[in-house]
């Protein structure tokens, strides 16, 4: 009988250790798979362009609106991601959006049914990429990998 409690207990033992073994080799293999994940991830966000169009400017100039233009929620028509393609423009980025745009030789007239002079004589759309202004049309300038496009509208010389 003793030798069958000792064979017992040996055999409970083995079990138990195989048991911790595979839960260690589990929790690796999953710490590197999400690991994996968040590289991919990361790699997946370098691979398209965060994109906002906004007209946020607008909700301290309602009352120079002269159209019927409806202002969104917090002033945001879009936000959101756009995927990388080979040769993106500012311009071609903004297109794939989805938003209505009114161009003409490369200067966006209007997005979303909002125009240039719908709030004054210096209001209109502007870009930035990585928030800084470019010195060239939106249909000129060459986007990256990552970069961060940002269509504002301005109603006046303080918004530039």
């Amino acid at each position: 009988m003793r030798k069958l409690t000792v064979w017992i207990m040996g055999l409970v033992m083995a079990f138990s250790l195989t048991a911790c073994s595979n839960t260690k080799e589990k929790a690796a293999s999953e710490t590197k798979k999400t690991t994996t994940e968040a590289a991919k991830d990361t790699e997946n966000a370098k691979e398209s362009y965060r994109v906002l169009v906004s007209c946020a400017n607008l909700l301290d100039h309602k009352d120079d609106l002269k159209s019927n233009y409806e202002i969104p929620k917090k002033g945001e028509i879009y936000s959101g991601s756009v995927e990388v393609k080979e040769k993106d423009t500012a311009m071609t980025v903004l297109e794939r959006t989805g938003v209505t745009i009114d161009d003409k030789d490369g200067y966006v007239q209007g997005i979303d049914g909002l125009y240039a002079g719908d709030c004054g004589d210096y209001s209109g759309w502007m870009y930035k990429v990585n928030g800084k202004v470019p010195d060239v049309g939106a249909d000129q300038y060459e986007v990256k990998k990552g970069d961060e496009i940002e269509w504002y509208y301005v109603c006046d010389e303080e918004d530039y």
